[in-house]
């Protein structure tokens, strides 16, 4: 039986994102942008709903990082980021 990672929060929330915008439940984290039939309009739709749910992502991300597995990482990377940023912001005012 194959390993299957968790998905975290973040991640969940892309995937129904994605499955709604592409209109296919079918979706895996896994999955590729492209493959199931995303393009840059899209990409757009899926930006303006993830925004919507406090997940700031670009176009430019949908195309770097084409599964939901990987844009989930790396907008929880940048989260964790901007989390360390701010507390130390706050210690050094």
């Amino acid at each position: 039986m194959p390993d299957v990672q968790e998905l975290s929060k973040t991640e969940t929330e892309l995937l129904t994102i994605w499955r709604d915008v592409l209109n296919d439940p079918a979706i895996g984290p896994e999955d590729n942008f492209f493959e199931c039939g995303g393009d840059s309009i899209i990409s757009i739709q899926i930006c303006s709903a993830a925004k919507e749910k406090d997940l700031f992502i670009t176009p430019k991300d949908l195309f770097e990082y084409q599964t939901v597995r990987e844009l989930g990482n790396i907008v929880n990377e940048l989260e964790q980021k901007q989390v360390v940023q701010e507390k130390y912001q706050v210690m050094f005012r």
